[in-house]
């Protein structure tokens, strides 16, 4: 993990985004953006920040490789589960939005993004001491 004053904090800022994803993607009436193939977007968009926070947080390149292909197997995962239900349906299309999102998000935080949860961190640092 890098080096951050509140460590807790971010894994815990993380561990949240995963439970949201999960209520999200297993709650009988999901939330859609008003506009054609939203739900598309709503994948690729919460995944690559999903993604984008996992390389913000973690430094290891092992570390980011398994939080990579983590979220790629947890959208596929989840897209099974929405099959296995009888109020959501499994969409290989919502799949690939996912692995897309992932990616992207991944690619994010190897740009000057990546550093932007430490960044934020020594702001909030400085300004509680």
């Amino acid at each position: 993990m890098r080096t951050f004053a509140y460590p807790r904090l971010w894994l815990l800022g993380w561990c949240m985004g995963l439970a949201l994803l999960l209520w999200f993607s297993l709650t009988p009436l999901p939330m859609m953006l008003p506009v054609a193939q939203g739900d598309k977007l709503e994948h690729v968009l919460s995944y690559a920040l999903l993604a984008w926070y996992a390389g913000a947080l973690f430094v290891a390149h092992g570390t980011r490789i398994a939080a990579t292909l983590g979220l790629i197997v947890l959208g596929i995962v989840l897209e099974w589960l929405q099959g296995q239900t009888n109020y959501r349906l499994a969409d290989p299309y919502d799949a690939l939005a996912n692995a897309i999102g992932v990616v992207f998000g991944m690619v994010l935080a190897f740009t000057a993004l990546g550093d932007g949860l430490q960044r934020l961190d020594a702001w909030l640092a400085r300004r509680l001491r």
